[in-house]
């Protein structure tokens, strides 16, 4: 035995049942590399956490199951188990591994078992139910507003959208100060972007849906004397359309304060757009 909490340690007696799919040994399934990084951190969860958990039965009995997971989010599924398995109530003994796209692989109690098939059901339950198969990208501009003339750099179709927010403002001019884009499909979404100047974007989930791009998402924007704005981000953005996510004060007095302003646009990317 090569580790205290590795998966022989718990399948000298174990029974091997029927999730969601079959269920199958996973020394012979092959791990493909599309999502490594969720792989590895998937994987090491329930080894990791194990060894530090005494209150976990030595003899209780271990059962296989491989659960389909393939309508789900990488990033949102891996949250959730983190969330779930942070527990300090939760004894944790066994092993969970990501294999290849579409099916999550655990190997722990009856108990452990019941509470992740729980929280699939709940992430399925969770999901738009007029979620459509279609690429798309999002576009993140973060703009400066502050008195005085703009620095002409913002794009018109932008700069429409916002001169009914401008026009409160009496000269105020808009400025960029930093762009993301970010690359969905159905199969494959992108987690987090972190841009030179160490603004990011971390990806809860973003589906597509016939109603338009869910987006559940953090923006953590960085400024030097400013500190750290956090915006929480839960929208549905329209394909096409310039969403202002948030607003924030960014220096200046009561009368010329400056402000920062998130604002998102969504586009399909594939011909049909």
């Amino acid at each position: 035995m090569t580790s205290c909490c590795g998966l022989s340690e718990i399948t000298a007696a174990s029974i091997v049942e029927r999730g969601k799919s079959t269920s199958e040994s996973l020394h012979h399934e092959p791990i493909r590399s599309k999502h490594v990084a969720a792989i590895v951190l998937l994987a090491a969860i329930l080894p990791l956490t194990a060894c530090n958990r005494a209150d976990a039965p030595e003899t209780e009995e271990s059962v296989l199951r491989v659960h389909d997971v393939s309508d789900l989010q990488v990033q949102e599924l891996d949250d959730k188990l983190n969330e779930l398995l942070s527990r300090a109530d939760l004894p944790l003994r066994g092993k969970v591994e990501l294999i290849d796209d579409n099916r999550l692989a655990v190997n722990a109690s009856r108990y452990l078992q019941d509470e992740i098939e729980a929280m699939i059901d709940q992430l399925r339950d969770d999901a738009p139910g007029d979620a459509i198969e279609r690429p798309f990208r999002i576009e993140f501009w973060l703009l400066r507003m502050a008195p005085g003339e703009g620095s002409g750099d913002v794009p018109a179709y932008l700069a429409d959208d916002l001169e009914p927010l401008l026009s409160q403002y009496d000269g105020y001019g808009l400025s960029v100060e930093d762009y993301l884009e970010s690359f969905h499909t159905s199969q494959a979404s992108i987690n987090r972007i972190s841009s030179g100047t160490a603004n990011s974007i971390s990806f809860q989930s973003a589906a597509a849906s016939s109603s338009g791009i869910i987006l559940r998402a953090r923006f953590s924007s960085h400024s030097r004397g400013q500190g750290t704005i956090n915006y929480e981000i839960n929208h549905t953005l329209e394909p096409g359309k310039p969403l202002v996510l948030g607003r924030a004060h960014y220096g200046g007095g009561a009368d010329k304060a400056s402000y920062q302003i998130l604002v998102a646009r969504a586009e399909w990317a594939d011909a049909a757009d």
